[in-house]
């Protein structure tokens, strides 16, 4: 599918409506936080959801977008009952802090959201640079096995302060405060 995107400002895009889509795409990003790793279906999955029966409005997608299962990660729609609406397993999540009565469905961004792949941070990010880069940043690691650790690399991953300055900019959720974190369980 050949998604093409309109700019409606810096912060917001636009898939047009083709085909068998019911309304069209809102891309609630810059275009800095737009998926760019090739084969990265996730616009596209975008414009599939918005296909869906009984789906009011558009199909967003949050400044994390990342391809997903069906529905991009980051990913939010609303269908109407009335109007044949469905409940799409791909699109069953939550998401937190997203400010009441914004465009999205009172919905917000979860995440960062993935710039590569876990198949390509396996190739990008070896277990021994991660454990220096990590050792440097005074986060000791232990884990099972380094591959698992690899793919969660922080080069793996968009900016969360962009990511977040562009949740602010649409209006969708407000930073309530930075957190750092002391360790992470994976697995």
């Amino acid at each position: 599918m050949d998604i093409r995107l309109t700019a409606q400002g810096p912060w917001r895009f636009r898939i047009e409506r083709t085909g068998a889509m019911r309304v069209p795409g809102a891309v609630l990003a810059p275009h800095a936080l737009l998926p760019d790793e090739p084969g990265d279906q996730a616009l596209a999955q975008v414009a599939h959801v918005a296909t869906l029966p009984g789906i009011v409005r558009a199909s967003y997608a949050m400044p994390d977008i990342h391809w997903g299962y069906g529905f991009p990660i980051g990913g939010v729609a609303a269908t109407d009952i009335d109007r044949g609406g469905v409940v799409s397993p791909g699109g069953v999540g939550f998401d937190i802090s997203g400010i009441t009565g914004n465009r999205a469905f009172d919905s917000c961004c979860h995440g960062a959201g993935r710039v590569w792949s876990r198949h390509r941070a396996h190739r990008e990010m070896s277990g021994r640079r991660l454990r220096l880069e990590l050792a440097d940043a005074r986060v000791a690691v232990r884990p099972a096995s380094w591959r698992s650790v690899t793919e969660e690399a922080p080069q793996a991953y968009k900016d969360v302060d962009a990511v977040v300055r562009a949740s602010e900019h649409n209006d969708l959720g407000r930073l309530v405060a930075r957190l750092v974190p002391l360790g992470v369980l994976k697995g």
